[in-house]
């Protein structure tokens, strides 16, 4: 389901943090096929250093950016929650936030398929139907809940192309219907050789967009 031969001729260079998990022991294999000049960072198993807070994964995201403007590669990823979920940041050391890698996944998804349809939940940026509408495709949105988003992308699977969160999770139904960050990442770097483009310049192509949140507390008996 990857065009390797693409993936391959682009040579990517890029920067790897597994975040002291067992994906440290599967990724190199599948990027060593797709003949990518890999710099690892915290490759080995560590319970007790794998990042357990939001605070924990900025701060291992945030030596990432540093790392990738030193070794001046193409991109990083972060990988998390055992290879469920990714960060990306890309080649000038900005990192991205899951609403704008979500946006960025669209983008190229809908570059790559015109009249392709995508599911995000509800919380998901309005910006995204703008992407997609350009290009001819649609949204569908679901619940917030990750349940929901596999079951969309399970239910549809022979119409939509990508579905993801704000989170760093995504889904491509053609290969499975659950978040699966190692496919992310090769496919990211599919859509990219394939469209001849960085991860900057899709960023830049974005429709500018502004979230605001606010929590609130709410008793289960009155919800």
């Amino acid at each position: 389901l990857l065009n390797i031969e693409a993936v391959k001729k682009r040579g990517f260079r890029v920067v790897v943090d597994y975040g002291f998990t067992r994906i440290s022991s599967t990724l190199p294999q599948m990027l060593g096929q797709l003949e990518t000049d890999t710099i690892a960072l915290n490759a080995y198993t560590d319970p007790k250093k794998s990042p357990k807070t939001a605070a924990d994964r900025a701060a291992l995201v945030q030596n990432l950016s540093n790392y990738l403007v030193t070794l001046k590669a193409d991109l990083g990823i972060f990988l998390r929650d055992d290879g469920e979920r990714l960060s990306a940041v890309d080649e000038t050391g900005a990192i991205l936030s899951g609403s704008e890698m979500l946006a960025v996944f669209a983008l190229l998804v809908a570059r790559a398929k015109p009249g392709a349809q995508v599911a995000v939940p509800v919380t998901a940026p309005s910006t995204i139907e703008r992407i997609l509408a350009e290009y001819g495709g649609s949204v569908t949105r679901t619940k917030t809940d990750v349940r929901a988003l596999m079951a969309t992308a399970a239910e549809g699977k022979e119409g939509i192309a990508l579905a993801g969160d704000t989170e760093g999770g995504f889904i491509f139904p053609e290969f499975h219907p659950a978040f699966d960050g190692l496919f992310s990442f090769a496919k990211l770097l599919e859509l990219l050789a394939v469209q001849e483009t960085t991860l900057s310049e899709v960023r830049a192509m974005l429709p500018p967009y502004y979230m605001a949140a606010e929590t609130v507390a709410c008793p289960w008996e009155v919800k």
